[in-house]
């Protein structure tokens, strides 16, 4: 929780974009544009103008997961400026037929909590709650997104918290959580193949 907190504190400063693999020259601290999991079968990326903390990775029973931000405020280097949001990555370990995970299962999962929308696109299943965004980031909204696809065998889960009131919370949060699922499919498609 404490390094959720200290993400969600380095969002709220200008935002910008990155450039390169790992960002820290003068910058407040490492940032990757890339981290390869699972040796490299799952290669995790954010959208444009978001990059990872290395320092975030926690393996779990469940997997592993990462926080993903604005490169800008983890790096204080300027750049393009991008929405405040902090994003979040967990892959389970490979296991062959893993299936694409459909919105209303992931709904279901999280009851009693109520949906107030389920998508399901192509390689990507979304569900947008009203409730619970700030059990996972204080001071935030309360409306998030969580999404699921199924890679190479790995259950890759996301989530898109904000700021109180962004439209990140709201509509544009789903647009946010389809380019993050695309740019770990694309940095991954090596592997995955």
């Amino acid at each position: 929780m404490r390094a959720l907190k200290l993400i969600w504190l380095l969002s709220l400063l200008p935002l910008a974009a990155c450039m390169g693999n790992s960002l820290a020259p003068g910058g407040k601290a490492n940032a990757l544009r890339e981290m390869p999991l699972y040796g490299g079968n799952i290669v995790v990326s954010g959208p444009e103008g978001y990059c990872i903390d290395p320092q975030s990775k926690r393996r779990q029973s469940g997997g592993t997961l990462v926080f993903v931000g604005s490169c800008e405020a983890l790096t204080g280097q300027s750049g393009n400026r991008v929405a405040a949001a902090l994003m979040t990555v967990t892959v389970t370990p490979r296991r062959p037929g893993t299936d694409q995970p459909r919105a209303r299962n992931i709904a279901n999962a999280l009851a009693p909590k109520e949906p107030l929308g389920e998508y399901d696109e192509t390689g990507v299943a979304m569900v947008h709650f009203n409730l619970g965004g700030t059990a996972a980031l204080p001071g935030g909204d309360p409306r998030y997104w969580r999404g699921g696809m199924a890679l190479d065998g790995h259950l890759v889960s996301l989530a898109v918290y904000a700021p109180q009131d962004s439209a990140i919370a709201g509509p544009k949060g789903r647009a946010l959580l389809r380019e993050l699922a695309a740019a770990i499919r694309e940095a991954s498609a090596p592997a995955a193949g």
